[in-house]
């Protein structure tokens, strides 16, 4: 039983925390700084997207020929 009871209040202690950090950290005014995206990242990711692009037209052509 002790153990239980152990469980029990660490659980509720986490799940406190836990709500209280998420709360504090998604304050509006932390947006800005929560979505920044690096200028690398982001050439990155749109030269990503583009490749894929390219993957997927290459792939419906490959179908329509099949």
């Amino acid at each position: 039983v002790p153990k239980a009871v152990m469980h029990l209040l660490v659980n509720h202690s986490k799940d406190v925390v836990q709500n209280r950090l998420v709360s504090e950290l998604y304050k509006e005014e932390y947006f800005g700084d929560l979505l920044y995206e690096d200028d690398g990242i982001k050439a990155e990711r749109e030269k990503c997207e583009k490749l894929l692009s390219t993957y997927r037209e290459a792939a419906r052509i490959v179908g329509e020929v099949l």
